[in-house]
């Protein structure tokens, strides 16, 4: 349930609620996943905001003097963290103006414990997908304005961040770098270490013994490691070792901070791939047990629909079949009539009871429709 990494302290969510149950309730939910703070009031909240840098605001709505509405619109004139409003109230003027004011998502008090923890858990994602791209958007804006230093280098690495940065595999970034570095004259190895293991490329494609042996001792040297005309540049995804510095000093001091760059760039993508693959894992898995779904309630459908027939005949084949034995019973024209109208009563009232199988039909449909597999054009748009 943690979305935080085993090294890194767990997301911090403020919580500003003025009922003591409520708050104790958000604590049993949520302290064993987050480290929590807590306030009765927005003001108190709102003073301590930028000392606490939260990734998660759980916000009341029905709170003393500024109420949770206007709490809202200040806090978004300081941070963007996701805001989910928690409200006895759940009317949709409240909704639609939890959402005018910058909220992120709405939960009804009171509130559904496993509910409210994915809503936390996907909201605390989306924050730190959204952080991840803004540095790698900070990242990229770095190494544009490190091509006013020197144009010919700056060409270089633009064209490497229009070619790289929609790579969607490890094998064509590693090579991208490769023939970057290639323009820059240099010759290198790069190793790429991902989610499913590691990638080591060199210029004349997959890395020898040797060479994946040279990797292997220094990728541990810190963040930038020389040696005689060999320099080595780490990042926790990447390592690029260049083996043929050139003598200039000053041309390595320019190569050595361009590689920097250059580097970090890829570290980031690499972590930007790795990253795109899990969600497309993620809804190939989804779009899969959606067409399972699908399929079940279809069956489940259709079989609803043959025992209303099947139920009807048999219905009228008992009715049929008790008059049909009347001759043999000897009972009297007004008995055979009580009979028959006993039988015609319950037959109707059990059809009425099927009647009211047209509103399940409809909710059936409605259902299949929000679980129907996506056009071919629109599953593409997942992956």
């Amino acid at each position: 349930m943690n979305s935080s990494s085993s090294t890194a302290s767990p997301a911090l969510i403020m919580i500003i609620e003025d009922d003591p149950v409520i708050i104790e309730s958000l604590r049993f939910a949520l302290e064993e996943d987050y480290r929590l703070a807590c306030f009765v009031s927005a003001e108190s909240g709102l003073s301590l905001l930028d000392e606490l840098a939260p990734d998660l605001l759980l916000l009341d709505i029905g709170l003393p003097g500024c109420d949770g509405f206007e709490a809202c619109s200040m806090f978004r004139e300081h941070s963007s963290v996701p805001v989910i409003f928690i409200s006895g109230r759940e009317s949709l003027e409240d909704r639609l103006r939890a959402y005018d004011v910058g909220g992120s998502d709405f939960v009804i008090k009171p509130f559904d414990p496993p509910i409210l923890q994915r809503k936390v858990a996907l909201a605390i994602e989306q924050k730190h997908r959204h952080d991840s791209l803004e540095k790698e958007k900070l990242t990229l804006h770095r190494t544009a304005m490190s091509f006013l230093n020197d144009i010919a280098q700056g060409r270089i690495l633009l064209d490497f961040v229009r070619a790289s940065f929609c790579c969607t595999d490890y094998r064509e970034l590693a090579d991208k770098l490769l023939q970057t570095t290639a323009d820059y004259g240099l010759e290198c190895l790069v190793r790429l270490r991902h989610p499913d293991g590691q990638l080591t490329r060199s210029a004349h494609g997959c890395a020898n013994p040797l060479e994946e042996s040279v990797i292997d001792n220094v990728e541990g040297m810190g963040r930038i490691f020389r040696f005689k005309r060999r320099l080595t540049v780490n990042f926790p995804s990447l390592s690029l070792v260049v083996t043929n510095l050139p003598d200039d000093e000053e041309a390595v001091g320019r190569l050595q901070d361009n590689l920097s760059i250059l580097a970090e760039g890829a570290n980031s993508i690499t972590e930007t791939i790795a990253m795109r693959r899990e969600s497309a894992a993620r809804a190939e898995a989804m779009q899969i047990a959606g067409g399972e779904a699908h399929e079940a309630i279809e069956n489940l459908r259709e079989g609803y629909r043959t025992q209303q027939i099947d139920t009807r005949l048999l219905l009228q084949n008992l009715v049929d079949g008790v008059e049909k034995a009347y001759y043999s019973l000897g009972l009297t024209d007004p008995q055979e009539e009580r009979i028959s109208d006993i039988l015609r009563q319950h037959a109707e009232k059990i059809l009425t009871l099927f009647e009211q199988g047209v509103e399940f039909d409809r909710r059936f449909a409605s259902v299949l429709q929000s679980l129907a597999p996506p056009s071919r054009a629109r599953a593409a748009e997942l992956f």
